[in-house]
C-alpha cells in the first residue's frame, strides 16, 4: 500500500450506492488519502462550497442526475473545471466507456471494485495531476521570466536608443565646438607663424611670438585630445609611426615647460639617464601628446620644488618618467584618475583642466602597446612612468635626416615660368589674410574669393594653378563649389586642397568624395601646407643657407672651472650650470668649450656635458 507521502491528495467520491461508497472510502482512507463522500448532485455541490478536490470518482448510473449530466455541471463549476474525473460504472460495454472518454474523463473503474486497481488508477491520476501542476507552475515561471526578459530587452533597447541620441548630441557638440575653437586659433597660430618668419622682427619680439605659438600649440593639443577621445571610443583611432630625432624632440618639450615652470616659480629639469639613440621610429606626435599631458599635470599640481623629465632607452623600449614634488594622489583615487573627466585635488586645481589628459594618455599608451604606471606619495609628489616600444634607426638613416629643420624661403618651378597662382577661398577675411601672408613670403601670386560663387567666377577669369578651399561657407559651401569645378570642362583637373576647421575623418572623407585632392585642418601649420603644395605643384623648394659654425677660440677650462661644473652636474643643477656658463662667456678669456657647453645645457643634454667635462679633465 502506498505511503501517505506518496499519496497526498483530496478525493471526492460521488455514488448513490452506500455500499459502493463504503468500499471506496475504506480503500482510499487506508492509503492515507483525504476522502469526502457524496450521494447526489445536491450533496456534491454542498461539499464543494468548502473545498476543491484533487480528484473526483463519479458513478455513472444515478437517479435524477446521472453521471454524464453531473460531469457537465462539474465542468461548468469554476473550481472543478479542470479537476480530473474517473467514472465508476458496473457497465462494461464499449459504448459507455467511449462516451465517458469523449466527455473528458481521464479513466474509469469497473464494479465490482478491486482495491489494487482502484489505488493504482487513483495514484496514477494524482501523480499526473501533480506533474500537471508542476508543469503549469514552471510554465508560469517561464512566462514570467519571458515577460521580464522582454521588459529588460525593451529597457535595453530604450537605453540604447537614448545612448545613441546622446552620442549624436555629443558628436554634434564636439564637432561644433571643434570648429568654433579652431577658427580663432587658426588666426592666432597663423599670424604667429607669419611673424616668426619675418626677418625684420627683433629677436626679443621673436621670442615673445614663439611663446604665443607654443601657447597656441598647447591649446591645439587640448582640442585634439577631445577629438582623440571620441575616436578612441568609436574604435577609429590610428597610429602613424615615423622616424624622429630625439634631441630636438626633448629640447622643444623642455623649453616649453621650463617657461611654464618659471612662471609658477618652480624648477624644471630634463635628464637623460642613458645616451639616447639619435633617431627612433615610433609615433612621435602621440608620444609628444602623452608627455604634454603628463608634464602639464605635474606643473599644475606642484606649488613648491620642481618637475623633472627623465628619459632612457634599453632593449627596444623608450622609458620616460615625469616626477613632481606636488600634492600627490591618494591611494583610493589612483584607479579613477585614468577615467575621462576625473580630477583630484581641491576646486582650485579642478578649474585648471578638463580631466581628459590622463585618460587619453593612458589609452594612447595602451594603443601604442606600451605601459603607463604611477607611483605616488601623498603630500610628496608623483612619478608617472611611460614605456613605449621604439626602434633604433640605422646610422645611414640618421645621416639622411637633417640635424635641424631647414627654413623654406621660396621655390623654383620644375615646369614653365612665372609665379604659381593660388586662389584662396574663404568667407572670413582673417583666414584669407593668414594664408595670403604665409604664401606671399614664398613668392606665390595670390587672389582671394570670399564665397563659393566668387570662386567659380574667378577661376575662369584668373586661371589659378591651385585652389585652397574652405568647406564651411554660406549659400554655396566648399563641397558644392568643388563639385561645380569638377563638372566644368576646363577646370575639372585643377588641384583643390580643402582647408577646414572640421577635423573629423568623416569631414576629410566628404571633402575627398566631393573632389578635393587633399584636406588640411585648421589651424594651418605652414610645414603641412607646404608639403601639400609640393605634392600638387611642379616645384622644388629653396632653403635658407646654413651658416658654417665658428671654430671655437680661447683657453681650455681651468681646473677650478671644471670642478665647479662637475659639482653642479652631480647635483643636477642645470639652471646654475647655464648661469655659470653665461658668466664665463662674458669674460675676455672665455674658455673654448663654453659655447658648446651652453648649447648642450640649453638642450638639457646632461650626459654629453659630463663627457666633455671628463675629457677635459
Amino acid at each position: 500500500m502506498p505511503s501517505s507521502s506518496d499519496n497526498a491528495g483530496t478525493i471526492l467520491i460521488i455514488d448513490d450506492n452506500l455500499a459502493n461508497l463504503q468500499v471506496l472510502f475504506t480503500t482510499l482512507k487506508q492509503a492515507n488519502y483525504h476522502v469526502v463522500p457524496a450521494q447526489d448532485a445536491n450533496s456534491t455541490f454542498t461539499r464543494l462550497r468548502h473545498f476543491t478536490p484533487d480528484l473526483i470518482l463519479l458513478d455513472i448510473m444515478m437517479p435524477d442526475v446521472n453521471g454524464f449530466e453531473l460531469y457537465q455541471r462539474l465542468r461548468k463549476h469554476q473550481p472543478t473545471a479542470a479537476t480530473p474525473i474517473i467514472f465508476i460504472s458496473a457497465l462494461s460495454d464499449t459504448e459507455t466507456i467511449v462516451r465517458g472518454f469523449k466527455l473528458g474523463a481521464v479513466d474509469y473503474v469497473s464494479k465490482p471494485f478491486r482495491a489494487e486497481e482502484v489505488l493504482a488508477r487513483v495514484s496514477s491520476q494524482l501523480a499526473l495531476q501533480r506533474l500537471h501542476h508542476e508543469l503549469a507552475a514552471k510554465n508560469a515561471s517561464l512566462a514570467q521570466e519571458l515577460l521580464e526578459h522582454q521588459r529588460l530587452e525593451k529597457s535595453l533597447r530604450q537605453a540604447k536608443e537614448q545612448a545613441e541620441v546622446a552620442n549624436r548630441a555629443k558628436s554634434a557638440f564636439i564637432a561644433n565646438m571643434n570648429h568654433e575653437l579652431r577658427t580663432p586659433l587658426n588666426i592666432i597660430l597663423g599670424f604667429a607663424q607669419i611673424l616668426e618668419n619675418d626677418s625684420s622682427l627683433p629677436e626679443k619680439h621673436r621670442h615673445n611670438v614663439q611663446n604665443i605659438r607654443r601657447g597656441g600649440d598647447y591649446l591645439l593639443t587640448l582640442i585634439n585630445d577631445i577629438l582623440d577621445l571620441a575616436k578612441i571610443e568609436a574604435g577609429r583611432f590610428e597610429l602613424f609611426p615615423q622616424t624622429w630625432r630625439t634631441s630636438p624632440f626633448f629640447l622643444s618639450l623642455s623649453e616649453m615647460f621650463r617657461i611654464r615652470a618659471q612662471q609658477k616659480g618652480i624648477g624644471f629639469d630634463y635628464q637623460s639617464t642613458t645616451t639616447l639613440p639619435a633617431v627612433l621610429y615610433s609615433d612621435d606626435k602621440r608620444l609628444r601628446q602623452i608627455l604634454m599631458n603628463l608634464l602639464s599635470n605635474a606643473v599644475k599640481f606642484t606649488e613648491r620644488g620642481s618637475v623633472t623629465l627623465r628619459s632612457s632607452y634599453a632593449n627596444g623600449w623608450l622609458t620616460l618618467e615625469v616626477t613632481d614634488t606636488g600634492i600627490g594622489i591618494p591611494t583610493d583615487q589612483i584607479e579613477i584618475i585614468f577615467q575621462p573627466f576625473s580630477q583630484v585635488g581641491d576646486a582650485t586645481y579642478k578649474q585648471q583642466g578638463t580631466g581628459l589628459g590622463l585618460s587619453i594618455s593612458h589609452r594612447l599608451v595602451t594603443t601604442m602597446n606600451g605601459n603607463l604606471s604611477l607611483e605616488s606619495h601623498l603630500g610628496k609628489g608623483c612619478t608617472f612612468r611611460v614605456q613605449i616600444p621604439a626602434e633604433v634607426v640605422s646610422t645611414l638613416d640618421e645621416a639622411v635626416m637633417p640635424t635641424e629643420p631647414t627654413k623654406i624661403i621660396g621655390y623654383q618651378r620644375s615646369q614653365g615660368s612665372g609665379r604659381f597662382r593660388i586662389l584662396i577661398t574663404d568667407d572670413l577675411a582673417d583666414n584669407r589674410a593668414v594664408l595670403r601672408q604665409l604664401l606671399e613670403l614664398l613668392q606665390f601670386e595670390i587672389a582671394e574669393a570670399n564665397s563659393g560663387e566668387q570662386c567659380l567666377t574667378l577661376v575662369p577669369q584668373w586661371q589659378p594653378d591651385l585652389v585652397l578651399m574652405d568647406l564651411h561657407m554660406s549659400v554655396l559651401d566648399g563641397l558644392q563649389t568643388t563639385k561645380a569645378l569638377r563638372e566644368s570642362l576646363h577646370f575639372k583637373d585643377i588641384p583643390v586642397i580643402a582647408v577646414s576647421a572640421s577635423a573629423f575623418n568623416i569631414d576629410q572623407q566628404r571633402a575627398l568624395a566631393a573632389g578635393c585632392n587633399a584636406h588640411i585642418s585648421k589651424p594651418v601649420i605652414l610645414n603641412q601646407l607646404l608639403t601639400e603644395l609640393g605634392r600638387f605643384l611642379p616645384l622644388e623648394w629653396r632653403y635658407e643657407a646654413s651658416i658654417p659654425p665658428e671654430i671655437p677660440k680661447g683657453p681650455p677650462l681651468s681646473e677650478e672651472q671644471k670642478t665647479q661644473l662637475l659639482q653642479l652636474w652631480k647635483q643636477g643643477e642645470i639652471k646654475r650650470i647655464r648661469d655659470y656658463l653665461s658668466d664665463l662667456s662674458q669674460q675676455s678669456d672665455c674658455p673654448a668649450k663654453v659655447p658648446e657647453l651652453q648649447q648642450l645645457a640649453k638642450s638639457f643634454r646632461m650626459v654629453e656635458i659630463r663627457k666633455i667635462l671628463e675629457q677635459a679633465e
